[in-house]
């Protein structure tokens, strides 16, 4: 049922629209003779400058979440090969563990703000 979201009034304005210009020039056989330098300019420079920071802003976020995991892997292991004796073992690889779970539920989830994730 996700795919309703995607469906508003400017989508449905959107066909209706697409759908009368269609009908109107193989009705009237119109044609239009465009120069594709217009083409070029109008729409594929925008597309290409949107797409090129939508990768920016998604390697900046995998940057961010590599650093995040590499932190907490190493600490993790520094508690591993700590003596078995160490009181509060179980108690950190415990709180990393429910650390990195918090994470992945407010990405999956996509709850926005991080500062119950601070506070833990």
């Amino acid at each position: 049922m996700k795919f309703i979201y995607y469906f508003n009034f400017r989508t449905l304005l959107a066909l209706v629209i697409s759908q009368a210009a269609t009908f109107i020039a193989v009705t009237y056989d119109l044609r239009f003779h465009l120069d594709l330098l217009l083409f070029g300019i109008c729409i594929v420079f925008p597309l290409h400058f949107s797409m090129q920071s939508a990768f920016k802003r998604r390697d900046r976020a995998l940057e961010y979440f590599s650093l995040f995991k590499g932190g907490s892997m190493s600490l993790y292991y520094s508690f591993q090969i700590s003596e078995d004796r160490h009181p509060k073992k179980k108690e950190a690889t415990q709180f990393l563990k429910s650390m990195v779970d918090q994470l992945m539920q407010q990405l999956e989830h996509r709850i926005s703000g991080y500062n119950n994730l601070q506070q833990n």
